[in-house]
């Protein structure tokens, strides 16, 4: 008698197939469609996303689903990551960065791989998380696009998603290295998100500023967004915040 091997099926693992076959529709605001799929391009945003419910899994012992991860950071760093920048690109080839889907990957890959990563994959990593501020950090936050070929942002809007998320890579880096320049990151994005951002009343962030002021833009969505990027980043520099004291 042979028996069938078990396939998952589960939400997590259709997601995983459907983004590892090209099948995966990023265009939330269209019907799903196969001529949107054969337009959409390759853009690792979707296992950057992903890439984030790896550490959730390891939390609930639920570690032997967590294979997918070590694939999608393989992926990226192979095919979106410019060696002379270190920079993402958006796609392959491409000219566009958003440096805060940079360091936001970088946060999820640390957050994965834990004390246990290899020493290269950490400096490759740390260098990515600092060329993305080095040239994303035009204030009052972090560009929505910059040029890879020019190094400058293409405009100037910039989200306050990306600072939070900053704040969460550099603590996380800093926890691993112990690096200065990690930690003046980590205070730099603090105090922009605080300073410039935070309303107080009511107790929400800014979604879209630039040097003007407040810009009518939706950045991302949900649109107050308290948890996914703002809360869960924070609540990850808070872990390491402490040992802030003993450095």
């Amino acid at each position: 008698m042979r028996l069938r091997k078990h396939r998952d099926t589960s939400p997590t693992y259709r997601v995983i197939a459907a983004i590892e076959a090209g099948r995966f529709q990023i265009a939330e605001r269209c019907a799903l469609s196969e001529a949107e799929l054969a337009a959409q391009d390759d853009d690792y945003g979707p296992r950057m996303i992903l890439l984030g419910a790896a550490s959730m899994l390891s939390r609930l012992s639920l570690g032997e689903r967590t294979g997918f991860a070590g694939r999608f950071i393989a992926h990226v760093l192979e095919h979106h990551l410019d060696k002379t920048t270190s920079l993402l690109r958006n796609v392959p080839g491409g000219d566009v960065c958003n440096p805060g889907h940079s360091i936001e990957f970088v946060g999820f890959a640390l957050a994965h791989l834990g004390e246990g990563i290899a020493p290269e994959q950490a400096e490759q990593l740390q260098q990515i998380l600092v060329a993305s501020f080095q040239v994303g950090f035009i204030g009052p936050g972090i560009a929505i696009e910059i040029s890879m070929n020019a190094q400058k942002p293409l405009n100037g809007l910039c989200p306050w998603w990306s600072l939070p998320e900053t704040i969460r890579s550099a603590a996380l880096m800093y926890q691993l290295t112990k690096a200065p320049q990690i930690l003046e990151i980590w205070r730099q994005a603090h105090e922009a998100f605080f300073e410039d951002y935070w309303r107080g009343e009511p107790p929400i962030a800014y979604q879209m500023l630039s040097k003007s002021g407040p810009e009518s833009r939706t950045p991302s969505t949900p649109d107050l967004d308290p948890l996914y990027h703002t809360g869960l980043s924070l609540l990850a520099a808070i872990k390491v915040a402490p040992t802030l004291e003993s450095d």
